[in-house]
Order: C-alpha cells, then sequence, then structure tokens
C-alpha cells in the first residue's frame, strides 16, 4: 500500500466506527509508523510502506477503531516538552492541565528555595515531574491509590531523571503528619450520572477510579478538603483541577472547613472554570 492508499483505507474504516477526528487519528498514526512528520507524509503519497510498516500500521488503526486513544496505542504522550509513558492504568494528561503548572511557577518568586511539593493522585505523575523539572531545587512527593498508576509515575520520573518520593495510598493517608508548602491534586470529579455519557475514548480506556467523583462529583474532593488542614501552614497554596460545575460547591466546602483564606478560579482553554486555588491569609 502506497501513503494515500494506507491512508485512505484507515480513514474509511475509522469513520465507519464512528471515530471522532478520523483524519488526524489516520495521519497521526501513519507519521509515527514511519517515523516522520505530516509534511512528509503529504509531500510523498505515493511512496510504499514496507510491509512491517503496513502491519503495524493497520493493526494500530484497528486498535484506534475501537475507540483506543492514539496516545495509548503508541504508549506514550507529550506533556510540558516532556514524553510520558501513559496505558489503560492512567488517565491520559491534558493539555490544558499545564495551565495549572504555570500558574504553580508563577506563584513562586524564587524558584532556588527548598519548597515541598505534594501531588495527590499523581496518576502518570505528568504534574509532579513538570514541577520538579522546573524547579529542580524543590523537595516533589506524589501519592495515588493505584499501584498500577504508581508503577507507570515512577517509570517516567526514572526515565527523565527526576527525584521524587512516590508512595501509595488514599490521598493524605501515606504522609502521616507531614506538612507541604505546595499541594497539587487532579483528582476524580466526574458525577455518576455523567460517567456513562462520556466518550468511549475515556470511559473504556481509562481508569474509572481516576474519573468517578461519587454522587454529585464533589466526593472525593470533600475528604480531599478536611484531610488537608492538618498538611498545610499559613503560607500553603493549594492548587486544583476541578470540573467546571463545581467551583460553587467546592467553595462552600473550603468555607465550613478553613477560615482566613482567598480563593481564585481560573478557566480553561474552553473558557470553562476548570482551576481552584487555595491560598491561606
Amino acid at each position: 500500500m502506497t501513503i494515500k492508499e494506507s491512508l485512505k483505507w484507515a480513514e474509511d474504516l475509522l469513520n465507519k466506527n464512528k471515530i471522532r477526528d478520523s483524519k488526524i487519528s489516520a495521519s497521526f498514526l501513519l507519521f509515527q509508523v514511519l517515523n516522520k512528520n505530516l509534511e512528509y507524509i503529504y509531500a510523498n503519497l505515493n511512496k510504499k510502506l514496507s510491509l512491517k510498516q503496513e502491519k503495524t500500521y493497520k493493526n494500530w488503526v484497528e486498535r484506534r477503531s475501537k475507540h483506543e486513544p492514539v496516545w495509548q496505542i503508541i504508549g506514550k504522550l507529550k506533556f510540558w516538552g516532556m514524553d510520558f509513558i501513559v496505558n489503560q492504568d492512567v488517565l491520559i494528561p491534558r493539555q490544558e492541565t499545564e495551565i495549572l503548572i504555570q500558574e504553580v511557577l508563577e506563584n513562586i518568586k524564587n524558584d532556588k528555595q527548598n519548597i515541598s511539593i505534594l501531588d495527590i493522585g499523581t496518576g502518570s505523575g505528568a504534574i509532579i515531574c513538570a514541577l520538579k523539572k522546573e524547579l529542580p531545587n524543590s523537595i516533589c512527593s506524589a501519592s495515588d491509590i493505584s499501584e498500577r498508576a504508581l508503577i507507570v509515575a515512577k517509570k517516567n520520573a526514572k526515565n527523565l531523571n527526576l527525584e521524587i518520593d512516590f508512595k501509595k495510598g488514599d490521598l493524605f493517608e501515606p504522609w502521616g503528619d507531614n506538612k507541604f508548602d505546595i499541594v497539587v491534586t487532579n483528582l476524580p470529579y466526574i458525577p455518576n450520572e455523567r460517567l456513562p455519557y462520556l466518550d468511549e475514548d475515556v470511559i473504556r480506556y481509562e481508569p474509572l477510579i481516576a474519573l468517578d467523583g461519587g454522587i454529585n462529583g464533589t466526593e472525593v474532593y470533600k475528604r480531599f478538603l478536611n484531610q488537608i488542614k492538618k498538611h498545610v501552614t499559613k503560607s500553603t497554596v493549594i492548587y486544583c483541577e476541578i470540573d467546571h460545575t463545581h467551583s460553587k460547591l467546592i467553595i462552600k466546602m473550603a468555607e465550613k472547613i478553613f477560615s482566613n483564606f482567598k480563593i481564585k478560579i481560573l478557566s480553561d482553554y474552553a473558557n470553562k472554570e476548570r482551576f481552584m486555588i487555595i491560598k491561606f491569609e
């Protein structure tokens, strides 16, 4: 098959199986197989694939036709300029999460400080690895309730030569009475009733434990806020990724737990309220 024939075959199969962005998926998987950029592909449409390339491409496209995300098919994803291993044990890091990292960095006046950073529900380790990369003198820790997720996170940190203390446990359980300067988290926040309506790519191939936020989607965050009290100082800042419908609910929770604090809400690229920053006074 030529590149042109391969692309047409792939797009037809993906369209038949109602895969969103079928043309993008077909092109992306092909340039991953060929290890070439998109410009090369469209400049060489009549070039034939080798038998090995054709076999790999067909396998990948068939997997994509069953709604498996392209990132899991190729086994990696670029986040904050770094390559991260991803599989079905972790949520796929979204580009919008980089907004949270940017906010942390903008709020730190002196990156030479030995600040302590904790990432709760680390998943692939994308957030804590990005922060450690940008703040090499920081003391970084991360935890997750999933042992399988931690295996992925540890591999990512090792591949990136980043020193991070990983522990298994639910929320703050592994951290005793330790206090932290910065706490970041992207906890499960999808309400039960919305789970069946998620994209098939998500609900079939990403871990439910990292998505399910309980009846109204805020149950895990409620436990998080109640537990965090003994892990903060007056200067601690909390950075959370939340559901775009939950800001008012979580603010009310925080008001019942804390005193003398300020909350800042940030929007994502779609202008939806997605991030919450809690600062103590």
